[in-house]
Protein backbone atom coordinates (compact mmCIF):
# COMPACT_ATOMS: atom_id res chain seq x y z
CA UNK A 1 0.00 0.00 0.00
CA UNK A 2 2.68 2.46 1.06
CA UNK A 3 4.86 1.44 -1.88
CA UNK A 4 2.08 1.97 -4.41
CA UNK A 5 1.48 5.49 -3.10
CA UNK A 6 5.15 6.24 -3.49
CA UNK A 7 5.13 4.85 -7.01
CA UNK A 8 2.18 7.04 -7.97
CA UNK A 9 3.92 10.07 -6.55
CA UNK A 10 7.08 9.34 -8.52
CA UNK A 11 5.06 8.80 -11.69
CA UNK A 12 3.23 12.10 -11.18
CA UNK A 13 6.58 13.83 -10.64
CA UNK A 14 7.99 12.32 -13.83
CA UNK A 15 4.95 13.45 -15.81
CA UNK A 16 5.20 16.94 -14.36
CA UNK A 17 8.88 17.01 -15.31
CA UNK A 18 8.12 15.83 -18.84
CA UNK A 19 5.46 18.49 -19.39
CA UNK A 20 7.71 21.16 -17.92
CA UNK A 21 10.53 20.07 -20.21
CA UNK A 22 8.23 20.12 -23.24
CA UNK A 23 7.01 23.60 -22.29
CA UNK A 24 10.64 24.70 -21.92
CA UNK A 25 11.50 23.37 -25.40
CA UNK A 26 8.55 25.26 -26.89
CA UNK A 27 9.51 28.41 -24.97
CA UNK A 28 13.07 28.13 -26.26
CA UNK A 29 11.91 27.69 -29.85
CA UNK A 30 9.56 30.67 -29.61
CA UNK A 31 12.25 32.81 -28.02
CA UNK A 32 14.63 31.88 -30.83
CA UNK A 33 12.05 32.77 -33.49
CA UNK A 34 11.29 36.04 -31.74
CA UNK A 35 14.99 36.84 -31.51
CA UNK A 36 15.39 36.20 -35.25
CA UNK A 37 12.49 38.57 -35.93
CA UNK A 38 14.03 41.24 -33.70
CA UNK A 39 17.47 40.91 -35.22
CA UNK A 40 15.98 41.25 -38.70
CA UNK A 41 14.39 44.51 -37.60
CA UNK A 42 10.84 43.16 -37.55
CA UNK A 43 9.97 43.09 -33.86
CA UNK A 44 6.70 41.51 -32.82
CA UNK A 45 4.09 43.55 -31.03
CA UNK A 46 4.84 43.52 -27.33
CA UNK A 47 8.53 43.33 -28.13
CA UNK A 48 8.48 46.92 -29.40
CA UNK A 49 7.73 48.37 -25.95
CA UNK A 50 10.55 46.37 -24.40
CA UNK A 51 13.24 47.26 -26.93
CA UNK A 52 12.53 50.38 -28.95
CA UNK A 53 14.86 50.36 -31.93
CA UNK A 54 15.34 53.62 -33.72
CA UNK A 55 16.17 53.30 -37.39
CA UNK A 56 19.59 54.61 -38.32
CA UNK A 57 19.26 57.68 -40.50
Amino acid sequence: MHNKERGDRVKAQRERYATAKKAWEVEKKLAKQQWCKISWGKPKLGQIEQQPRLPKL
